[in-house]
């Protein structure tokens, strides 16, 4: 897919998947391809379990980065994300989980947390993603913020990839 569309492609990881070789080895193939661009895969670490292993993680994205993969910390300031993994991570993309997003329309204090987590970032150098913008409102407080990446409802909905016109057939889910 990030061969034929020229767009980065997203994956989502757990912890598990960290720690499974196998992982590391299809991202090695996929990366040691010679049409491989820098930054065309993006692995976002899912923060819904707490990264009991920092040090393994830690490994695992500086491997990942030497391959030119771009890694995010998925739904920052929900669950069990914590600034100091943000810190020892050495993370590439931080993404505003949707549900602090939704509340930046309706809540003083939200929309100021926000733009504290926006400040941290990106003063330490991360690009950020405000997720879930799901109207033009959302979309004008994330802009005042500063937030330049945003995803959500408002811009489209998730599609199976062989459902995006030109990629029909193109696309298994065995990972072919």
């Amino acid at each position: 897919l990030i061969k034929m569309t020229g767009l980065p492609i997203s994956v989502n990881l757990t912890q598990a998947d960290i720690m499974n070789s196998a992982v590391i080895e299809k991202i090695e193939s996929i990366t040691s391809d010679e049409s491989y661009m820098e930054g065309g895969l993006i692995l976002e670490i899912v923060e819904s379990d707490e990264l009991t292993n920092i040090e393994e993680c830690i490994r695992f994205i500086k491997k990942v980065q030497s391959f030119g993969v771009l890694v995010a910390i998925d739904d920052f300031g929900s669950g069990y994300s914590n600034i100091l993994n943000l810190l020892r991570l050495n993370l590439d993309i931080v993404k505003i989980d949707g549900e602090l997003i939704r509340r930046i329309e309706h809540d003083r204090d939200t929309f100021n947390f926000i733009k504290g987590i926006y400040d941290f970032c990106t003063n330490s150098g991360y690009k950020v993603v405000a997720e879930y913008v799901e109207n033009s409102n959302i979309l004008k407080m994330i802009k005042e913020i500063g937030i330049e990446f945003c995803q959500g409802f408002m811009f489209g909905k998730p599609e199976a990839p062989e459902d995006i016109p030109g990629l029909s057939g193109v696309y298994s889910a065995a990972g072919d």
